[in-house]
């Protein structure tokens, strides 16, 4: 087996008196689709930042390609991975294409670049959008620009924050084919996700976080039983055989 991507050990976050995140601990491997989901307030958002070297851990260790987080430099870390904050923004008002060039290291070629820029684009279903400026897109098509700026990067590790959100059931389904396929060609990704029956699906394991606790990290089909989407969604639901969340009422 390669060497792990990520390695998350014992990972406490706190902010003042408020512990966000504690003991958080697990390994993604390259080829690896981790969906990280929980309720509202959960602490997803907090994780993500966390692995992308935005927020100071309290304790714990975050080791990126066998090398501590801290101890790499912004430089390096651009160049291992790339991070999708939630609802990402633009002040200037470029073309679309323009904003996917932002993502790409320096080093390549006009012509390299403009292919990358390419197939980032049709990757995440925009390639329709390039001279288009970007505050004219809509909001689903804002992120999936952002979205073609993170893979453009081409970076061993992604991490995104609720990528799907805004997008429709097409292309949501669309990113997440295409989050597989980077996978199978052995990077890594981390995946905040609200849509359980899309976690179910396309996801290698989740990670269900619930008020800043790791619950589970397992197969789909371990981490949401019954059991544990009552106590961290507080509903009585069940995956059935097809992967569809049933969802059957409130607790």
């Amino acid at each position: 087996m390669s060497a792990p991507l990520l390695q998350v050990n014992e990972l406490t976050l706190c902010v003042g008196a408020h512990t966000l995140l504690q003991g958080c601990a697990f390994t993604l491997q390259p080829g690896e689709l981790l969906g990280v989901i929980g309720a509202n307030g959960a602490g997803k958002s907090t994780l993500l930042k966390a692995l992308a070297g935005l927020l100071p851990v309290s304790s714990g260790t975050i080791t990126l390609q066998d090398q501590p987080l801290a101890s790499v430099s912004g430089q390096e870390r651009a160049r291992r991975l790339a991070y999708l904050e939630q609802q990402p923004q633009s002040c200037w008002p470029l073309a679309a294409e323009r904003i996917v060039a932002l993502g790409l290291q320096p080093q390549l070629t006009e012509s390299a670049t403009r292919q990358r820029i390419a197939q980032a684009m049709a990757a995440t279903g925009c390639d329709g959008l390039q001279a288009r400026p970007f505050p004219t897109l809509s909001t689903g098509e804002r992120l999936q620009v952002h979205l073609a700026r993170v893979l453009a990067a081409d970076t061993p590790l992604v991490l995104a924050d609720e990528p799907t959100a805004a997008l429709d059931l097409w292309h949501q389904h669309h990113l997440l084919q295409t989050l597989q396929a980077q996978c199978r060609q052995g990077k890594g990704m981390v995946v905040a996700m609200h849509e359980l029956d899309l976690a179910a699906r396309y996801c290698s394991r989740l990670l269900l976080l619930h008020q800043g606790r790791q619950v589970a990290c397992d197969v789909p089909a371990r981490v949401l039983t019954p059991a544990l989407l009552a106590e961290c969604y507080r509903v009585r639901a069940h995956i059935d055989e097809t992967g569809a969340l049933i969802y059957e009422g409130q607790l």
